[in-house]
């Protein structure tokens, strides 16, 4: 049995959490005849994520096959990306003046409602078109493209894109950029910003590219950009850090590898959301009300 310091470590999240996570997902799963409870199902699950152990050590910890931990990882897996639209969801309309308003006032510039991006996940060479998933950091990897709001929780996701492809490219072929050219998605006055690597129109900010000759004003918008627009590299590297085996997952099937990312994100949103309704239901302290 562990102490909460431990579980914590262990699982990323405190038991009340996983208490709170096991009534969400439990009640996803198909019907089974499987011996294997679903709560051990989706502990083992969030366990694998959570460490970089092997597989034959995860079986040893619970007790299982090594085959059997493989098998339920994958089950557990297939049910969080089926369901990831309940945690990773775009700003409704309300929440894009919330979250503009935050931003606006770190940066002084309105109407941002989300930050976009792209980050490698590190993978074993796939069996298949590896020299694709070669990137120019001269490792196999797959793409994630991200947008977080100022809770660095992810509302978009782009999974899958071999790491060889430039962020432009795989940016113009995520459902988001179809949904952002239609008339009646964003509004003009809400927009996301993303590096020079996107580009500047109607519903992307980007900074003045710095060809040594800015002037003050663009200097400081690019400043100002920047402060704000690192949350998406800040919610890469919280999912990153959670989340152990994404920093390099040893498998060939990239599918796989990809519902592993999915599976991890689904997590981060929920411990975040856990995270600020814990913070909502907070009682004030008593000297606030003197």
């Amino acid at each position: 049995m562990y102490n909460e310091d431990q579980f914590h470590n262990f699982f990323r999240m405190t038991r009340t959490n996983m208490e709170n996570f096991l009534m969400k997902i439990a009640p996803k799963f198909p019907r089974s005849k499987s011996k294997i409870r679903i709560e051990k199902k989706i502990m083992i699950a969030v366990w694998t994520l959570a460490t970089q152990e092997t597989y034959c050590s995860i079986a040893d910890r619970f007790g299982c096959a090594t085959g059997t931990i493989f098998n339920i990882v994958r089950e557990v897996f297939t049910v969080l990306k089926k369901n990831i639209s309940d945690v990773v969801i775009f700003p409704n309309e309300t929440e894009k003046i919330r979250i503009s308003k935050v931003f606006k006032k770190k940066s002084k510039i309105p109407g941002i409602i989300g930050s976009i991006d792209g980050s490698h996940i590190a993978i074993k060479a796939p069996s298949h078109n590896n020299v694709d998933y070669y990137n120019r950091k001269q490792h196999h990897s797959f793409i994630l493209q991200g947008i977080c709001d100022d809770h660095l929780r992810f509302t978009d996701i782009y999974v899958g894109a071999p790491g060889r492809m430039h962020d432009a490219k795989v940016f113009k072929c995520s459902p988001i950029f179809l949904k952002l050219n239609e008339i009646d998605f964003l509004s003009t006055e809400h927009h996301l910003m993303g590096d020079g690597a996107y580009p500047n129109n109607k519903f992307m900010i980007t900074p003045f590219r710095d060809n040594g000759q800015l002037d003050s004003t663009k200097t400081s918008f690019n400043i100002s950009l920047s402060s704000v627009r690192q949350c998406i590299e800040r919610a890469f590297g919280l999912l990153k850090t959670k989340f152990r085996r994404l920093r390099y997952i040893d498998i060939e099937n990239a599918n796989f590898g990809i519902d592993m990312v999915v599976s991890a994100i689904y997590l981060h949103n929920f411990i975040l959301n856990e995270m600020l309704t814990e913070c909502e239901t907070e009682e004030p302290d008593e000297d606030n009300n003197l």
